[in-house]
């Protein structure tokens, strides 16, 4: 007889508790019986219990574990940002992936480094997220353009990318003495 194959799923990794997998435009079984999986995901990671029967003799399954593997992700960062000249400004962006995850900062394409005396990286790991934050002390008008984080894995690259502007107070305005006489002055002023 034909035999029937129906899969299970159990999620996460601790004692398998098998449930009847929903089969959808996502997850699909073939038609040699083997179980398709497109666009896998973090929440597809668990056990993946395949039953063959035949109504003769016993069944027979089989047991894997299966391991997604998640590429870094910036999941969050400010798009646009305001700095005011000569304070000191941070910037934070958070990634998400398989660890370990290497976070490098940049400005209009070249890697701030340590050697970079106004600039200072810092990262921390909360729970399964990285914080990378870059603080720059003092800022400048030079300062002022699009500033890019982008995490890295083994698995993949992302990059989120924030434009700083750094406000300052106009310059002195100008002031030009045109005409004197007796009882008035004119004065013609132009900012700076």
């Amino acid at each position: 007889p034909v035999p029937t194959i129906v899969w299970k799923f159990s999620k996460g990794a601790g004692v398998p508790q098998f449930q009847p997998i929903a089969l959808n435009g996502r997850i699909q079984v073939l038609s040699n019986g083997s179980l398709l999986i497109k666009h896998v995901v973090e929440e597809d990671s668990g056990y993946y219990l395949c039953k063959v029967s035949n109504d003769v003799g016993a069944d027979v399954s089989k047991s894997m574990y299966l391991t997604v593997k998640i590429p870094a992700m910036i999941t969050s960062y400010p798009n646009t940002t305001l700095a005011t000249q000569g304070q000191k400004k941070e910037m934070s962006c958070t990634a998400h992936g398989e660890k370990p995850i290497i976070v490098r900062w940049e400005k209009e394409d070249r890697i701030i480094n340590p050697e970079m005396a106004r600039y200072l990286v810092s990262t921390k790991e909360v729970g399964e997220e990285v914080i990378s934050t870059l603080q720059i002390l003092p800022t400048v008008r030079e300062d002022s353009g699009f500033f890019s984080c982008h995490a890295i894995n083994s698995y993949g690259e992302d990059r989120g990318i924030i434009q700083l502007t750094v406000q300052e107070p106009p310059d002195p305005p100008e002031i030009e003495i045109k005409d004197v006489k007796a009882r008035t002055i004119t004065l013609r002023w132009t900012m700076g």
